[in-house]
């Protein structure tokens, strides 16, 4: 993987009970999106991740959409939603509740 484009965004996975290749589908598209300004298509993200099928890139994205990180709108690439504010709202409203 290239560095630029994928980071890794601490809590994810245990955030939203992510598998491993869904997380770094997700982090993919975080990197590509914070570098290019738009987010990648499913056949740039097929191409990265050398899949055989834009299938395997469409479950990711269905599974990441069922989890509620990703949105996207019918016809065009998937949008990335903002993660980092809604893993704080999550935190901070596990904390209240802890209290």
């Amino acid at each position: 993987m290239n560095e630029n484009t994928s980071k890794h965004v601490p809590g994810l996975k245990e955030a939203y009970h992510l598998t491993k290749k869904q997380e770094a589908v997700l982090n993919f598209i975080q990197g590509y999106t914070e570098k290019n300004g738009c987010s990648p298509s499913q056949a740039e993200i097929q191409r990265h991740f050398g899949y055989k099928s834009p299938n395997s890139v469409e479950g990711y994205l269905r599974a990441l959409r069922k989890s509620g990180v990703i949105s996207s709108t019918p016809g065009k690439a998937a949008i990335f939603s903002s993660i980092r504010s809604t893993l704080s709202s999550r935190s901070s409203a596990s904390k209240s509740s802890a209290r």
